[in-house]
């Protein structure tokens, strides 16, 4: 398969979302448009060789292009991307915008939460948490607090709403985020 997930984004409420530097990500920044389209691509473990690390022909591909990157660092309470801190700071050498995000397995949200910032607080105020709530893999799917609990408790730890990516179809499970948080959607 490919990675790349070029995007178009729309900033759901651009008074909340000027810089200077603001809660809802912690970066400073100002939207200038009401449309922006960002090839932002989408990294996971699966974009490298198994057993060199090295990274596959289409992430070499895609990555020159890439105009922003987001970088999967957990998942439930027992995933770590092992690659994660090495694509991170490539994209930071590199000069693009990053993001990290952790994959909703729907087991406590508050754990999940508490495990996706101690494994990235490190990047917090340098890129932009976002929570990936798809249904594969995802016991809680259909659960319309689980995403509220979670950026709840994240910004308890962090001071930072993070960003939920969610498909439109879905996005009913994630509205009460809506003012808080940036919902990406799929």
């Amino acid at each position: 398969t490919t990675c790349e997930r070029w995007i178009t984004t729309r900033p759901i409420n651009q008074s909340k979302h000027t810089g200077p530097q603001h809660e809802r990500c912690g970066l400073s920044h100002t939207w200038n448009k009401k449309e922006i389209t960002v090839k932002i691509l989408d990294v996971a473990s699966h974009q490298h060789d198994a057993n060199t690390g090295a990274w596959t022909a289409p992430m070499r591909e895609f990555w020159p292009q890439a105009e922003a990157v987001i970088i999967k660092a957990t998942e439930g309470t027992g995933y770590v991307n092992p690659f994660c801190d090495a694509d991170y700071q490539q994209a930071k050498k590199d000069g693009k915008p990053r993001g990290f995000y952790h994959y909703a397995s729907g087991g406590d949200p508050c754990a999940e939460a508490e495990y996706f910032y101690n494994h990235t607080k490190g990047y917090v105020r340098d890129g932009i948490p976002a929570l990936d709530w798809e249904s594969g893999g995802n016991a809680a799917w259909g659960d319309t607090s689980w995403c509220r609990r979670f950026v709840d408790r994240y910004h308890e730890l962090s001071g930072i709403w993070p960003m939920i990516y969610i498909q439109a179809s879905s996005i009913a499970q994630a509205a009460n985020c809506a003012s808080d948080c940036a919902l990406w959607v799929a």
